[in-house]
């Protein structure tokens, strides 16, 4: 006999990963320190993985509780490097001499 997903429903279990809001990551902090849920159930309503939420947890346990509402998540990647006047200068001049190529 084959297992088939009409059987059984395995896509209620999958988590998926998203990204969270500042308010969001703080209410997963101030829910890991109240300590009333368990992880598990914290990840699942917020749709995260439970090592996640730990992690999140422990990035921000020294943190008092007063300052939480000062947390905010960094932008991801690298920050963006403005093109100096000379470099826009040699391109503008390579392109007038070379269109196809530059």
């Amino acid at each position: 006999m084959f297992l088939t997903s009409k059987e059984y429903d395995f896509v209620k279990d999958i988590q998926i990963m998203r990204k969270l809001t500042n308010r969001k990551v703080r209410w997963v902090i101030r829910e890991m320190r109240k300590g009333e849920q368990s992880t598990y159930r914290i990840a699942k309503q917020q749709g995260i993985t439970p090592r996640y939420a730990r992690m999140l947890y422990r990035r921000y346990q020294g943190v008092q509780g007063y300052l939480l509402d000062q947390i905010k998540l960094q932008k991801p990647g690298r920050a963006k490097i403005p093109i100096g006047d000379n470099e826009r200068k040699i391109i503008l001049d390579l392109y007038e001499k070379k269109p196809i190529s530059a």
